[in-house]
């Protein structure tokens, strides 16, 4: 099964055998893989909350002419916790974000992922707890430009960080903050949706 996230909409890649349950989710089965662009198009352009499942006889066949459509970007960040169980958060563009950023050239999923929540939030003292997985989401970074899939590894981490946030405002971060489970309740509905899905199946314990 393979996930990616177009704005707010879902859309899930597999086989008949391997159907997952989603309310209210549309189904579709395809026969030729180069469909999937007329359907991509269809749902994204109208900018839904849909969750879309796309079935195809091979996986692997659908997710290689998927992905050969975009330019792809690899990056890895970090929920990082500290001792309070309060979860690192930063705010950009109006909305409640989780840090993160490209792989420089070279360098590991982990060492990018620590790198990246240090430079956009100043926080330190970071050590990984464990791979929490991937999500994927397709944005572009202005209009006209090529669309790209950037493909994020992400690690739970924890720090016992109690220093000033340095916002990294030439990534357009204005807000660093450790959010408690009861103020993040607040905050999810701000997040996008990839994230929040990402929250309740990778990080709720």
């Amino acid at each position: 099964m393979y996930k990616v996230f177009i704005d707010n909409c879902l859309f899930i890649f597999t086989t008949s055998n391997d159907i997952p349950h989603i309310e209210g989710a549309i189904t579709i089965c395809i026969k030729k893989v180069d469909d999937v662009k007329n359907i991509i198009n269809k749902f994204a352009s109208m900018h839904s909350n849909d969750s879309i499942i796309i079935i195809h006889d091979n996986i692997e066949e659908l997710v290689a002419f998927f992905e050969n459509i975009y330019i792809i970007k690899v990056a890895a960040g970090g929920w990082v916790f500290n001792g309070r169980g309060e979860l690192l958060m930063i705010n950009r563009y109006n909305h409640w974000d989780i840090p993160k950023g490209h792989i420089e050239h070279g360098e590991s999923f982990e060492n990018c992922a620590i790198r990246e929540v240090s430079e956009e939030t100043g926080v330190g003292n970071l050590s990984i707890v464990k791979n929490l997985g991937i999500s994927r989401h397709i944005f572009r970074y202005s209009a006209g430009e090529p669309e790209i899939l950037k493909i994020t590894h992400w690690y739970r981490m924890e720090s016992n960080f109690e220093g000033l946030f340095i916002p990294q405002h030439n990534e357009d971060i204005q807000e660093v903050e450790w959010v408690n489970s009861n103020k993040l309740k607040l905050y999810l509905p701000t997040m996008y949706r990839s994230l929040r899905e990402f929250y309740f199946d990778n990080i709720i314990e």
